[in-house]
């Protein structure tokens, strides 16, 4: 049986953009069969509405989950591990700091009014 030689022309133009054969021939089934196998509609624009549906179903896809191992089982939901270093709540105090300002200008008039 010859293969009909717009569903050819089809798998070869998506082809040209990196899409396999295998995902042209499942969404091109539904639109034949959405559209009542009227061709004009899904040749239109250079298959435009069938990039467009595949790209679509490509997003719409959910994350495949992860194997979990004996690792993973100690991770929790924020991503961080037990034994992981965690920040403190409270910045160190640096010592000698007495005196001096963030910025030069403020930290010269400061330095300045407090000699004398």
């Amino acid at each position: 049986m010859t293969p009909n030689p717009r569903v050819v022309q089809a798998f070869h133009t998506l082809k040209e953009i990196g899409i396999s054969e295998e995902k042209v021939e499942l969404v091109l089934k539904k639109l034949l069969k959405l559209y009542d196998k009227n061709w004009e509609l899904i040749e239109s624009k250079n298959y435009r509405v069938l990039v467009d549906i595949i790209f679509e179903e490509e997003d719409n896809k959910m994350p495949e989950p992860k194997k979990s191992n004996a690792h993973d089982e100690d991770i929790d939901e924020k991503g961080f591990t037990p034994d992981e270093f965690f920040r403190p709540l409270k910045r160190a105090r640096l010592k000698n700091r007495k005196g001096l300002a963030t910025n030069r200008s403020c930290n010269t008039k400061f330095v300045e009014k407090n000699r004398g």
